[in-house]
């Protein structure tokens, strides 16, 4: 039996379509209303994971940084960037040094000092200008004076050949021979 024959038994005629329309109404909400309830004992569940998270946050929050994660990031950064330093002065000094071994051997220097004179002289000073050593004469003057022994004095002229050019109107060894044996053949 419905809810309309039920209010028609009781003598309700009138405005019956919005009594029972207000009736049915009423009737959903509280199904919906029951179907959202959960119960007490999933609500306490719910509740002490709540908790629990809450809990493990407020430990995280606590520690704050203190599994180190930031300190070991900022010292691989810094390894890194110091890295990266070494290897551009690296690069830096070995253009100086090539430099300042072409600059000795063309200031005169024998190879035999070369080598010791790369030591008097400190790379990170030195100042390169498209490749060639900024002020060269002023620093290597010094030096000059001190080790003029090992300065190798270069002639102007050519030297003389180790094996003359020849000299077709000379008879030579085998023009020897072969006047010698040409009258046995």
């Amino acid at each position: 039996m419905g809810v309309r024959e039920i209010l028609k038994e009781q003598g309700v005629e009138e405005n019956l379509d919005k009594i029972v329309s207000a009736i049915n109404d009423q009737y959903m909400l509280k199904s919906e209303i029951h179907e959202k309830f959960v119960s007490k004992a999933q609500y306490g569940k719910k509740m002490k994971q709540l908790d629990d998270l809450q809990e493990k946050y407020d430990d995280l929050e606590a520690k704050g940084n203190n599994d180190g994660w930031e300190e070991k990031y900022n010292q691989a950064v810094k390894e890194l960037s110091d890295y990266k330093q070494n290897i551009e002065t690296e690069k830096v000094n070995a253009d100086k040094n090539k430099a300042l071994v072409e600059a000795l051997k063309a200031t005169g220097f024998t190879d035999n000092i070369v080598k010791l004179m790369q030591k008097q002289f400190d790379l990170s000073k030195l100042e390169l200008e498209e490749g060639k050593i900024k002020d060269w004469d002023n620093l290597v003057e010094p030096f000059k004076e001190e080790y003029a022994g090992f300065i190798s004095k270069e002639v102007e002229e050519g030297q003389g050949s180790a094996k003359p050019p020849f000299d077709s109107k000379q008879p030579t060894q085998n023009d020897a021979l072969a006047d010698a044996l040409g009258k046995y053949l």
